[in-house]
């Protein structure tokens, strides 16, 4: 092989194919390895429409929280303010120590209130409530019950 003429041609032709694709591909990988859920660009906006679940309809009512990509945590509103969140997923499971975690969720007008206690630590969390459907951060979270 003639690598004075094969090594220009193999230059011009990653500047011409993987140059104008790059930003691209670097977008997917970092969004790969950073786990991070895209935005919804056509999410409703918080108040767009009045909210219509509150503490009396949302008792024993299930969701699916993709916090990362591919983890996924179903969370049951139970009554009296009570919330469960479980998971299948073994990662999830190592980490924590348990696949069952226990919780507390109220509703404030549109927003929807969850917190636990986890590692020594208080999370707590405010949803959106648009109409019948619940956000954060304009990602939908999905009611599978």
């Amino acid at each position: 092989m003639n690598w004075k003429i094969l090594g220009p041609f193999i230059v011009v032709l990653v500047v011409l194919v993987v140059f104008p694709v790059l930003p691209q591909l670097l977008q997917m990988v970092s969004l790969a390895t950073s786990g991070e859920m895209p935005v919804d660009p056509n999410a409703p906006k918080p108040g767009s429409a009045p909210p219509l679940l509150n503490e009396g309809n949302l008792v024993g009512t299930v969701w699916e929280v993709e916090p990362r990509k591919n983890i996924k945590i179903k969370v049951t509103l139970n009554a009296g303010g009570d919330a469960v969140a479980t998971t299948d997923n073994e990662l999830v499971k190592k980490l924590a120590g348990t696949d069952t975690l226990a919780g507390k969720w109220s509703v404030n007008g549109a927003k929807l209130n969850v917190s636990t206690f986890f590692q020594g630590k208080d999370i707590k969390t405010d949803l959106d409530i648009i109409g019948d459907r619940v956000f954060k951060d304009g990602r939908e979270i999905v009611r599978i019950q």
